[in-house]
C-alpha cells in the first residue's frame, strides 16, 4: 500500500517538479545574460532623447530638413527592423526617425520611475518625442502591435499628420463574425499574471535568446526568411540589464488591459483627413487579409495593398518588394 502511494505520489510530483526545474532554468538565464546597461550597449549611431525620467532611443538617417518619417515597431522587434527601408528613403531626401518603444529595444526610465505601457501612454511618448526632435509634421509608420500606438498619436495630434502607412496592425479585432473586442481575459490568466514568480517566468521564456529564431518564425509565412542576421537583430537588446522586470509589466498589461482606449473607437477613423495606406501580407495569420479589408472601410480616404507570399512581418520576409512598395507610396 505504501508502495503504491509513493508511486501515485511522483507521478503526481513530478510534472510540478519539471515545472518548478525549468522556471528556475529561465529565470536564472535572464538573471545571467541581462547584465548590460542599455546606455552603454545601444547602437552608437542612434541616440536616447530624455523625456522626464525615461530615455527613449531613436535611431535617425536622411536630412533633418527632409520630410518626417517615424516608424514605430511591432511586438518582440526594435528601431533596427526599419534600418534597410530608412536608408532607402534617406537617399531620396527623407528625414527617417525609428523609435523604440518599451519594453523593447534599448529605451529605460530611471530606477526610481515606473513605466506603463497602455497605448495611450506610448502615443504620448510619441507625440514628446516628436517635440523634442521639433518634427511637427510626420508621416507615421506603425507595424503589428505598434499600429495602436501609431492609431492612437493620429488620433491625439490629426493636424500634424500627413500620411498613414499601416503594416498588419493589431487592433484587437474578435473573429471575422464578431468584429468586437475580444473576451476578457478568464480568471487563470490573471491569476499567473498576478504571481510575480509565474509572471517572472514567462517573461523570462520571452527573453531567452535561444528561443527567439522560434519565435520570429511563428510570425511569418516562409521560415527561411528569418536568416542568421534578423536572429542577431532581435536577439541584440535581450541583454539590458532589467529587461525582464519591463517584459514583465508589459506582458501583464497588455494580456489584462481591457480595450477601452481610444483606438478602439474605430468610428473615429472617419475623422482622419490624412491619406492612409494599409500593407498586408496576404499569408498573415496573426491578422488575417480580412482584417486589413475591414480597416480600410474604417477610414475615408485610404487605399489596401496586398503582398504576396508573405505573413506578418514583410520587412523581413520580401525586402524588395516593402521598399519598392513604400517607395511608390512616398513617391508616387
Amino acid at each position: 500500500m505504501k508502495k503504491r502511494f509513493r508511486l501515485a505520489l511522483f507521478i503526481l510530483a513530478a510534472p510540478l517538479v519539471i515545472l518548478l526545474a525549468g522556471s528556475l532554468f529561465f529565470q536564472a538565464s535572464a538573471f545571467y545574460h541581462q547584465k548590460d546597461e542599455a546606455s552603454a550597449s545601444a547602437p552608437k549611431n542612434g541616440q536616447f532623447i530624455s523625456l522626464g525620467k525615461e530615455n527613449i532611443y531613436v535611431q535617425e538617417l536622411g536630412p533633418l530638413e527632409g520630410p518626417a518619417l517615424l516608424f514605430i515597431h511591432g511586438t518582440g522587434s526594435w528601431s533596427e527592423l526599419w534600418k534597410p527601408t530608412m536608408k532607402m528613403l534617406s537617399e531620396l531626401g527623407f528625414r527617417c526617425i525609428a523609435v523604440d518603444l518599451p519594453p523593447f529595444g534599448f529605451s529605460f526610465a530611471d530606477s526610481d520611475s515606473q513605466m506603463k505601457f497602455d497605448r495611450t501612454t506610448q502615443a504620448q511618448r510619441i507625440i514628446a518625442l516628436l517635440d523634442k526632435l521639433n518634427v511637427q509634421k510626420v508621416t507615421l509608420v506603425g507595424h503589428s502591435f505598434g499600429g495602436r500606438a501609431t492609431l492612437t498619436t493620429a488620433l491625439l495630434i490629426p493636424d500634424r499628420i500627413e500620411r498613414l502607412i499601416l503594416i498588419d496592425i493589431a487592433l484587437g479585432f474578435g473573429d471575422q463574425k464578431n468584429m468586437s473586442s475580444p473576451a476578457p481575459a478568464p480568471q487563470w490568466l490573471s491569476f499567473v499574471l498576478n504571481n510575480e514568480f509565474s509572471l517572472s517566468t514567462l517573461a523570462s521564456i520571452g527573453t531567452y535568446p535561444p528561443l527567439t529564431r522560434k519565435f520570429v518564425e511563428m510570425f511569418v509565412a516562409n521560415p527561411t526568411s528569418v536568416t542568421d542576421d534578423i536572429n542577431k537583430m532581435y536577439q541584440t537588446p535581450l541583454s539590458v540589464k532589467g529587461k525582464n522586470a519591463l517584459m514583465g509589466g508589459w506582458l501583464k498589461d497588455f494580456l489584462l488591459s481591457e480595450d477601452n482606449e481610444l483606438v478602439q473607437n474605430q468610428n473615429l477613423f472617419q475623422k482622419i483627413s490624412a491619406p492612409t495606406y494599409l500593407i498586408w501580407g496576404d499569408l498573415d495569420t496573426v491578422t488575417p487579409f480580412w482584417q486589413g479589408e475591414e480597416i480600410k472601410n474604417r477610414f475615408k480616404n485610404s487605399q489596401l495593398h496586398m503582398m504576396k507570399n508573405v505573413g506578418h512581418i514583410p520587412m523581413i520576409e520580401d525586402q524588395d518588394a516593402f521598399q519598392k512598395l513604400i517607395r511608390t507610396i512616398l513617391v508616387p
